[in-house]
């Protein structure tokens, strides 16, 4: 494919709805490529819930806008939250409440910032028998996320 074209479907893709992305991508390659993941959250209170990724857990807002829906990204990490006032809450759903593993680099100064501002904090970062140090954070919904970093070894295994 051309550079130009290449260009031009990047800045398609970083505005683009999620169907449109999806279908584009798969005409652009010749074998399938996953290019981004965004998770998708039920949430009771969206803005209660999206001022707590953006000032508590530092992540932005994307410039895509829908009613009833959020999209928010940190780094590579991206969200999108949507309000669901009538459903079960995250949190009493009990161990199906998580929904996402983030590998990071610095765990242990992501956690002191988190929680400076505030975090729902359920285990502070904690050297795992499997090479990985992690530690637990809650949403105000109850979702669950295990944010660790490797000890050892590649840091994209």
């Amino acid at each position: 494919m051309a550079d130009g074209a290449r260009r031009l479907c990047a800045a398609i893709f970083s505005v683009a709805p999620y169907p449109f992305t999806v279908f584009a991508l798969s005409r652009m390659t010749d074998a399938p490529r996953f290019t981004r993941a965004r998770s998708v959250l039920a949430v009771q209170d969206l803005e209660r819930s999206a001022r707590y990724y953006i000032d508590v857990l530092g992540f932005v807002e994307d410039d895509i806008h829908s009613p009833g829906w959020r999209f928010l990204s940190r780094d590579a990490f991206h969200v999108m939250l949507g309000e669901c006032r009538d459903e079960v809450s995250a949190e009493q759903t009990g161990n199906h409440s998580w929904f996402v593993h983030l590998l990071i680099d610095g765990v242990d100064a992501y956690h002191a910032e988190i929680k400076a501002r505030g975090a729902l904090v359920k285990s502070p970062p904690t050297n795992r028998e499997y090479g990985l140090r992690e530690m637990v954070v809650k949403t105000p919904d109850g979702h669950g996320l295990v944010i660790g970093e490797t000890l050892y070894g590649p840091k994209d295994a």
